[in-house]
């Protein structure tokens, strides 16, 4: 009997490492195999990322740059129902030194990409939107979009740069725009016959946002504000690369 045990015994320790074996065999298995999949994602994920900035990126939206006259943004239409004032902030011209640029052209361009950068085009017009007298129970909370209608049969991108100084805004080339310059906007998916009506919405009474570059353009650019990648983008309705300057009238 005590053999039988002593045999009994030594097949369990067998199978006790035999298991152990098979654990740690399995472990790096597994370990090796999430491994090739990390690095796969990542070549994919890469190669994705590479592959989106060879894309043409053609815009579908009129005025880019921000032209404003007598108070409304060219080319957008905006609500009636409440108040809302357009005007250019400032400029920001190429040709400047970075060293002699003030500290708020600094924190633009640093948003932008464009941190140290001398020259660029078009110059970047800051926009002003101050809205006041909406009422949420009386009102429809879209500011403004761009005219013609944009087509939503594409992959879209509506973005911009964009500060908010006070009040609540959101959606569209301004969504998730914070306190602080960065990329803002949103992708929209593709939807035969579809159309865009690019309209941020006020979520307060009063407010003021500052913004840069406006526009909907086909096709997918990064929102990732760590790597700014939103930019001037050549019109589909206009032979011009970049559209006429024209200052505000007054």
């Amino acid at each position: 009997m005590t053999d039988i045990n002593q045999q009994l015994g030594n097949l369990i320790a067998s199978a006790d490492a035999l298991t152990e074996v098979v654990t740690e065999k399995v472990s790096a298995v597994n370990k090796a195999v999430n491994q090739a999949v990390e690095q796969s994602k990542s070549k994919v994920d890469g190669y994705i990322a590479g592959a989106e900035k060879q894309l043409p990126i053609y815009r579908q939206s009129k005025n880019q740059i921000g032209n404003v006259i007598n108070g409304n943004l060219d080319y957008f239409i905006k609500n009636s129902a409440f108040n809302i004032e357009v005007s250019i902030y400032r400029e920001i011209n190429s040709g400047i030194e970075w060293e002699a640029r003030d500290d708020e052209e600094k924190e633009i361009m640093r948003a932008m990409g464009l941190a140290g950068k001398q020259y660029f085009k078009p110059k970047i017009q800051v926009i002003s939107m101050k809205w006041s007298g909406f009422i949420s129970e009386e009102n429809s909370g879209y500011t403004m979009y761009p005219n013609p209608v944009c087509s939503g049969s594409v992959l879209t991108t509506i973005a911009s740069y964009a500060k908010l100084l006070n009040g609540s805004i959101t959606s569209s080339w301004l969504k998730n725009v914070t306190n602080e310059w960065k990329i803002c906007g949103e992708h929209r998916s593709p939807s035969p016959g579809g159309y865009i009506h690019a309209h941020p919405y006020v979520r307060s009474a009063n407010g003021e946002v500052l913004f840069i570059w406006p526009a909907v353009v086909s096709g997918k650019v990064s929102l990732d504000p760590d790597k700014p990648a939103w930019g001037y983008y050549p019109g589909i309705f206009n032979d011009q690369v970049f559209e006429t300057e024209v200052k505000e009238e007054v």
